[in-house]
């Protein structure tokens, strides 16, 4: 499968302050990628680095940025205004938070069909009728009509998406779209990001918290901790047999891999703040299987397998 989305090297930092340190990642074309960790290890940060969405104050660095073979590091202006929707597309985390409360669904799901398309009002109105159908928004003519707060979490998140469709994006990056919904509407989001991939041929960008969502949904994940993907794989083979500690960590506080009467396991202390990382693998003050290496040298990626990488000493010659 041909890379879509090529990530070398990406670091963000704020001052002297990294939060994101040489993230890698590819996604292939019609492939749903899943990116999983803990709050603050610097997911939403990679998201927003990709569309240069991040304040002035950030400061960004790739080796290699690109999407379909264009560098985005090189866009300004017109340019990057239009691959913005048109090469890819973010969805936020919050759809509530992401609508304007005095303009209608049809009004702001129409916005980037005017922009990207030149349609006119009328004309972008029907067609954000037809996006929201798109979507499996019900009765779409009247949700068009409608106002942000009179949608449900559910049906503002398929708006949001039917928004980021309206551009023909290539790429669709998603953070946290299940978030505050409950599981029969979590399940039915997830279930039209698989029909957009098998349909129209979507990638997807799949950030979350959740493992069990990555594991009904992504073709590969990667596993981000502290600035840095230490884990990637196809999503079988790393639920079956993680490699990294961290990863082992995460699956085994899934309640469907605990007996029903066990206490969950948890993961000591909390993910480090950006500009605290420890030296070494920055997992191994929470790692059960760190020694005496890992708190004195940062491992390296290694590809131990088809399609796999990890950083860990322990996959390493001479590793514990």
């Amino acid at each position: 499968m041909s890379a879509l989305l090529e990530v070398r090297g990406l670091r963000v930092r704020y001052g002297t302050r990294l939060v994101v340190d040489g993230a890698d990642l590819e996604v292939g074309r019609g492939e749903i990628f899943g990116l999983v960790g803990e709050s603050g290890c610097g997911k939403s940060t990679l998201a927003l680095a990709l569309l240069r969405l991040l304040p002035d104050e950030a400061g960004v660095e790739a080796e290699r940025l690109a999407l379909g073979g264009v560098d985005l590091r090189s866009l300004r202006g017109e340019e990057l205004r239009r691959i913005r929707g048109a090469g890819l597309a973010l969805v936020f985390q919050e759809p509530s938070a992401s609508f304007n409360p005095v303009l209608t669904i049809g009004e702001q799901v129409g916005e980037p069909l005017r922009w990207h398309r030149g349609l006119s009002r009328k004309e972008a109105l029907a067609g954000a009728v037809e996006l929201l159908r798109r979507v499996g928004l019900p009765a779409p003519e009247a949700r068009a009509r409608a106002y942000p707060h009179e949608l449900s979490g559910g049906m503002l998140q398929r708006a949001l998406i039917a928004a980021a469709l309206a551009g023909g994006p290539r790429l669709l990056v998603a953070d946290e779209p299940t978030t505050a919904l409950d599981v029969t509407v979590q399940a039915g989001i997830l279930d039209l990001l698989r029909d957009l991939r098998d349909r129209e041929g979507l990638a997807v960008l799949l950030i979350t918290h959740d493992l069990g969502v990555l594991a009904q949904t992504v073709d590969r994940l990667g596993v981000m901790y502290a600035g840095r993907i230490v884990e990637e794989g196809p999503v079988g083979e790393v639920f079956a047999r993680p490699l990294h500690p961290y990863t082992e960590a995460l699956l085994a506080s899934l309640p469907a891999r605990a007996p029903r009467s066990a206490r969950l396991p948890a993961i000591p202390g909390s993910v480090p703040a950006p500009g605290a990382w420890p030296g070494g693998c920055r997992f191994h003050p929470r790692c059960a299987r760190a020694f005496e290496r890992c708190a004195v040298e940062e491992p390296r990626t290694l590809a131990p397998g088809p399609g796999l990488r990890v950083a860990c000493h322990l996959h390493e010659e001479g590793g514990a």
